[in-house]
């Protein structure tokens, strides 16, 4: 080993030194300060190293030689601002750490959690920065770009870090001694997935973490793939047609020429409804006593931000299919609201239909007003409007049936109908309530599992299986108990490769949700139907909770954090993430009969 190895070497151990002893002592004083100040030494070290040669990259092999033949001058200045992307995210973390060292508001050892956060933050990016300093990190992504399930996986990751980054600022919470980068992992993730949320936002967030929650429902009800899309669009990388077609595909691009296109109508089809959602929810929030209260009021509504701010929240989170509320008790104030419960549900069903549908739908609208003959839709756009319909009213009726005289049992009989009707609609894609759900009787919670697995329709804003899925399911099913060559839907054949697919989505999924629930109760001691409930919720992107998150440990949260994650991808994306290259086979091997049954 040579000199200047040992030196970097002995470096990087004396910085991991100090910074494990700064975790260990957390908020302690002038120690700390003196842990900071060696910190800060070593940053500087970093950024000096990190900006010093920032386009060279290890001689040999073939990142090397990709670098060498891409040193445009686009990409040059690509590298040295990603490198300053990272020295500015490094300095937050230190002006964060110092904000808490001087901060007299709270005692030292209420600061602690938050304190390690900052640490841990800084270090991780740190290493993140050090291994991918030069065009490491460009190359890195343009061979991720290159597939859109790998592409997927990591912008969901990404996103999900940075946003709780945000999330356990000061800034944001309104009470930093309460701060986590667990729950804010959580929160951020729940978010960005539609899914679950260990906070009540309305009360543990300030304005600024309202507003990152927002943005990251947000960018969930754009799609991730459409996110992974506009990156590699707007990084202009010379994608290869192949990797650009499988883009396309995804978003329901006629053509790769049209990628950028539907893009832009993805983004401005969501930004019109949910503007138009804010007008109607904002004139019925105007003047309701306790919109504005401050959150720690008694007042069911308190917490709300005012009309014009809760209409704009709870719209971007209905259409989103994210389920986040600024009340305390969700919805559940609007339980026998007519006219509040028809704006969101009309806003989740639209969320849920996915975009090629309401793409469909807007084409016939225009032919219908131009007075021109109207096209057929297509088989998608029929099963997803006819499973969506048949699922509302399906889940609705058990619902109201078996809670009848339980957690519906204190309303009038209107408002027994519109919480059960909500309940359904909310359950396959939102994850809003507007009845304690932790009062449900076994039946019905039973019920609203299986409306959860289902989920919505491709391409939309929710999760689950997806209700095509489900209807070639049944379709199967049926060709079978008749004998029939091939299932059919709605007079047309199903291909054997969209059986097969079902299938293989179906299984993957019960077995996600299966060791999911099953390592929750491992490490957590909780009511198994309840567990299996969030973990279906967390899987389904749904967001319907019983309250039994909140009071897990790190470790429970964790695993409802990546079944979040890989819920939201899919579970065959995810497969196909960490699964190399299809390899083509020129032979077929013998066939042989196994007995089934």
């Amino acid at each position: 080993m040579n000199r200047s190895r040992a030196l970097t070497l002995g470096v990087l151990f004396a910085i991991a030194g100090v910074v494990v002893t700064d975790v260990v002592l957390a908020h302690a004083g002038w120690m700390s300060w003196l842990l900071t100040a060696l910190e800060l030494a070593g940053a500087g070290l970093w950024t000096m190293v990190l900006l010093s040669k920032p386009f060279a990259v290890p001689s040999g092999g073939p990142l090397s030689v990709v670098v060498a033949q891409r040193k445009s001058g686009g990409q040059r200045f690509r590298a040295l601002l990603t490198s300053l992307v990272f020295v500015l995210l490094l300095a937050t973390s230190f002006l964060l750490k110092i904000l808490l060292l001087t901060s007299t508001q709270y005692k030292p050892v209420e600061l602690n959690e938050l304190y390690r956060t900052y640490v841990a933050m800084g270090c991780f990016i740190a290493t993140l920065g050090y291994f991918g300093r030069g065009q490491r990190t460009l190359w890195f992504f343009g061979q991720v770009a290159e597939y859109p399930s790998r592409m997927l996986a990591l912008s969901l990751f990404v996103v999900a870090m940075f946003g709780a980054f945000l999330l356990a600022t000061p800034f944001a919470l309104s009470d930093p001694t309460k701060g986590s980068f667990v729950n804010a992992l959580f929160d951020s993730t729940g978010a960005l997935c539609g899914a679950l949320g260990v906070s009540d936002v309305g009360r543990d967030y300030q304005f600024f973490g309202q507003a990152v929650i927002l943005a990251l429902m947000q960018i969930g009800g754009f799609g991730i793939m459409v996110l992974s899309a506009s990156i590699a669009i707007l990084a202009g990388r010379g994608m290869a047609v192949k990797s650009t077609a499988r883009y396309a595909e995804v978003v329901d691009a006629d053509s790769i020429a049209d990628l950028r296109k539907t893009v832009f109508r993805i983004v401005l089809w969501t930004i019109a409804i949910e503007v138009v959602g804010a007008g109607l929810l904002y004139v019925q929030f105007a003047g309701l006593p306790g919109i504005d209260a401050h959150p720690a009021a008694p007042h069911p509504l308190a917490g709300g931000g005012g009309a014009l701010w809760s209409a704009v929240f709870h719209s971007v989170s209905a259409f989103c299919n994210a389920g986040f509320s600024l009340y305390r008790g969700n919805l559940a104030p609007f339980v026998a609201d007519p006219g509040v419960n028809a704006v969101i549900c009309a806003l989740i069903v639209l969320g849920g239909l996915g975009f090629p549908v309401l793409s469909e739908l807007s084409r016939r609208l225009i032919d219908f007003l131009a007075r021109r003959p109207r096209r057929r839709l297509s088989l998608h756009a029929h099963v997803v409007l006819v499973m969506s319909g048949v699922l509302i009213v399906a889940g609705a009726l058990p619902i109201l049936v078996l809670e009848w005289s339980k957690s519906l049992g204190s309303l009038s009989t209107t408002g027994k109908v519109l919480g059960s009707i909500f309940q359904s609609v909310t359950a396959r894609t939102a994850g809003f309530t507007s009845v304690d759900v932790a009062t449900m009787g076994a039946p019905a919670l039973l019920v609203m599992i299986a409306l959860m697995f289902i989920g919505a329709g491709p391409g939309s804003t929710g999760g689950g299986i997806k209700v095509t899925t489900f209807a070639v399911l049944i379709a199967t099913f049926r060709a079978e108990r008749a004998g029939a060559p091939a299932p059919t839907l709605f007079g047309r054949e199903v291909p054997q490769s969209v059986q097969r697919k079902a299938i293989v989505v179906t299984f993957l999924s019960i077995t996600l949700v299966a060791v999911m629930g099953f390592l929750i109760l491992v490490f957590e001691d909780k009511p198994p139907l309840f567990v299996f409930y969030e973990a279906t919720s967390a899987f389904g992107s749904v967001g319907c909770s019983t309250g039994i998150e909140s009071t897990m440990g790190p470790i429970g949260k964790l695993l409802i954090t990546l079944t979040m994650m890989i819920g939201r991808i899919g579970p065959l994306t995810f497969a196909l993430a960490a699964a190399g290259k299809v390899r083509a086979t020129t032979y077929r091997l013998p066939e042989e009969r196994v007995m089934i049954g």
